[in-house]
């Protein structure tokens, strides 16, 4: 398993610009860590044992089919452009 120590927590917060004192490094340094060991299990998962997997078999067809006309929907909007709503540019 990879740990983490309370010296790569701070310098990762240095780098990433993030203002961390050192009681929030006490309360980071355990959740990290069990998050890091989830992942490792994740990550040493056998994917060619013979476990049976969970199908989706039981999810409904999609059926497609048109409810409104395109036409009629684009007549709510006085901005269009080549057949779709335009939208303001709200930042830069």
């Amino acid at each position: 398993m990879v740990a983490i120590s309370k010296e790569d927590i701070k310098k990762a917060a240095e780098l990433s610009k993030i203002n961390v004192d050192g009681e929030d490094i006490d309360a980071i340094y355990p959740n990290l860590n069990y998050l890091i060991s989830l992942i490792d299990e994740e990550c040493s998962f056998d994917n060619n044992s013979k476990t049976e997997y969970i199908t989706l078999d039981y999810l409904r067809e999609d059926n497609i089919s048109r409810s409104f006309d395109k036409n009629d929907i684009l007549k709510n909007s006085d901005k269009i452009k080549h057949g779709c709503f335009t939208v303001s540019k709200m930042m830069e």
